[in-house]
């Protein structure tokens, strides 16, 4: 009698196993329910696509991706499609994101024609990559709104970026609702009031400068292109000129180096000269005021007269080894 109660209990025990088991490989496997066909579609990219993602009519799942290969350097999708569902000849294969993390599903959509021609793939077509559209980069389209993720709450990051991806593949929410999430989860950016409104000012600022000045500014504008023109139609004299002044400054550079030496001797006799003469000076205001009357007394001494008769031909100063003449190239017959 126990041994009878054993082999039921065991019995139940395998059965509920069995049964959990189909459960489970049925839920990994998630199998398209009733009869289905077979189609493939070629992408450009079908990355995130994998064997069991689901594929989609109007956000309904109705199959499943059986296969993903590369062919030719395109991927080669093939998917089963309830038999009930149909393809339109000018449909559409587009490649959505499932959620954030990463998961992708095909969504089946009509085309431009809505599917009002009437004719549809047969079972095993193709739709071709002119038809298809690979996922959106997830990466570069957050990546834009990277500053304001900075400054938000993780929850309500997740919340924008969700909303971001429904937005730009055309499910859910619209444009409309994005914005007002963006300001509801912006509201902490309010401390920064001050700053906007002073970013605001100085930018109303300078546009109502530019506004007033609209005339000169329109003129500036075309000058510079008048002279952008030129120097393109002179370019080559230009780059002729500036290769001259290089030579030029080599020269030049070649020059200095050479009469440095005495150019620095001929400097400081200068200075020293200089010096002598104004630690001097009132010396030398003295002694010109004297000549001054020196001469004027030698002129009345050297008028004719019948006593005597001088006459200065010539007069020479020297100083610091330096010698001036007075007196010009003219000389009076008796000096001749």
């Amino acid at each position: 009698m126990s041994v009878k109660k054993s082999l039921i209990r065991f019995g139940l025990f395998a059965a509920l196993s069995i049964l959990a088991t189909v459960v489970v490989v049925s839920t990994l496997i998630n199998p398209v329910s009733g009869s289905s066909s077979q189609y493939q579609a070629v992408f450009v990219n079908a990355s995130g696509l994998v064997t069991g993602s689901d594929v989609q009519i109007a956000g309904v799942r109705v199959g499943r991706v059986d296969s993903v290969e590369l062919v030719n350097n395109q991927a080669v999708v093939g998917f089963e499609l309830e038999s009930t569902q149909r393809i339109p000849t000018g449909g559409r294969a587009v490649v959505r994101y499932a959620d954030l993390l990463g998961a992708r599903t095909i969504s089946i959509e009509p085309g431009q024609d809505g599917g009002a021609t009437g004719n549809y793939l047969s079972p095993g077509a193709t739709i071709p990559v002119e038809q298809t559209q690979p996922a959106i980069d997830l990466t570069d389209i957050l990546g834009g709104f990277r500053p304001l993720f900075d400054a938000l709450d993780p929850t309500e990051v997740n919340e924008l970026a969700a909303h971001v991806v429904q937005v730009f593949q055309g499910q859910g929410s619209t444009i409309e609702s994005l914005l007002e999430r963006t300001v509801a989860v912006t509201e902490n950016l309010t401390s920064r009031d001050a700053i906007l409104d002073q970013l605001l000012t100085n930018l109303d600022r300078v546009l109502t400068v530019t506004t007033t000045n609209r005339p000169n500014f329109v003129e500036m504008i075309n000058t510079l292109d008048t002279l952008v023109g030129g120097l393109a139609q002179d370019r080559q004299q230009i780059s002729a000129a500036v290769d001259s002044a290089g030579s030029l400054t080599s020269s030049l550079q070649d020059l200095v180096t050479r009469v440095e030496p005495e150019l620095a001797g001929a400097l400081t006799s200068v200075d020293q000269s200089a010096r002598v003469v104004v630690d001097n000076r009132e010396s030398l205001a003295t002694g010109i005021t004297a000549f001054d009357q020196l001469f004027t007394q030698l002129g009345i001494a050297m008028s004719y007269g019948s006593w005597a008769n001088i006459y200065i031909c010539n007069f020479r100063l020297s100083a610091l080894d330096q010698s001036v003449t007075l007196g010009g190239p003219e000389r009076s017959a008796v000096c001749r």
